[in-house]
């Protein structure tokens, strides 16, 4: 997640909020569509109009968007593109003639980035030191691209109890803040959804194998909706043994959502 000037925002939810406009003026709604132009153009919400939105406040969620687009809080990550070299999925080897731009994403000026975390077990999270191998992860970088100086993190603070999020306390469906992969369990409808296709490649000692690359997979970006009956505060999935790199088995993608419940 993504932090500013001591407010955290949180991905903008895509499910549409339904608004209803009292008759007006012609001047007044102009202003009122200039104004849901404005909030659909947001990437980002803060917690006071997350919990609107997951409480079914639309009214307030309204209100508190409006609020945080005048007050011109808002945080970024600045975009660059780079050209890279195709690799062969067969070979390993460069492709001649082949380049392709990729998009890498730096931290604007004054933002900063906030790590949430699920401790579904604390005596296993403090058993196998869980915080150490987060802050080893951290500093050394995360991702296919943390060879290239890509996903490493400087981290200024320690683990605290962030209780900012007031999820209601039964629900009727599910936010994402994280990538998402759907399991058959979690009896989903009424998707509201981005996605994209995850094209994986071993790392570690792995990536010297013959064959590094793994399966494509579609995953869900944060943001996304779902509706379901279940009640849980787990939704999601790890890809099954060989079902990501079949001559791996033991190799798996993480699939489990940052779910953010919410009640409509």
């Amino acid at each position: 997640m993504l932090e500013h000037k001591g407010i955290q925002f949180f991905p903008f939810p895509l499910k549409q909020v339904k608004v209803k406009f009292e008759r007006s003026s012609k001047v007044e709604e102009i202003e009122n569509f200039s104004k849901l132009k404005e909030r659909r153009g947001l990437k980002h919400i803060d917690a006071r109009s997350l919990n609107y939105f997951i409480n079914g406040d639309f009214s307030g969620f309204i209100k508190a968007t409006e609020d945080l687009i005048e007050s011109k809080q808002s945080a970024g990550l600045i975009e660059i593109l780079r050209t890279n070299t195709k690799i062969s999925r067969v070979t390993s080897a460069a492709e001649e003639g082949k380049l392709f731009t990729h998009k890498y994403h730096y931290a604007a000026e004054g933002t900063g980035f906030f790590i949430l975390i699920k401790i579904v077990n604390q005596k296993l999270f403090e058993e196998f030191d869980c915080e150490g191998i987060l802050l080893d992860v951290f500093n050394t970088g995360y991702g296919k691209k943390k060879s290239a100086g890509a996903g490493n993190f400087e981290v200024t603070g320690m683990l605290q109890d962030f209780n900012e999020i007031k999820q209601p306390e039964t629900s009727t469906g599910f936010m994402t803040l994280s990538n998402y992969l759907p399991s058959v369990e979690d009896e989903i409808t009424n998707p509201v959804y981005t996605y994209f296709v995850k094209y994986g490649k071993l790392g570690e000692y792995f990536s010297q194998s013959e064959k590094p690359f793994k399966k494509p997979l579609i995953l869900f970006e944060p943001g996304s909706c779902f509706d379901t009956n279940k009640q849980s505060n787990l939704f999601g999935r790890c890809t099954r043994k060989g079902e990501i790199i079949p001559y791996k088995p033991a190799v798996i993608q993480y699939g489990y959502a940052f779910s953010i419940n919410y009640k409509h």
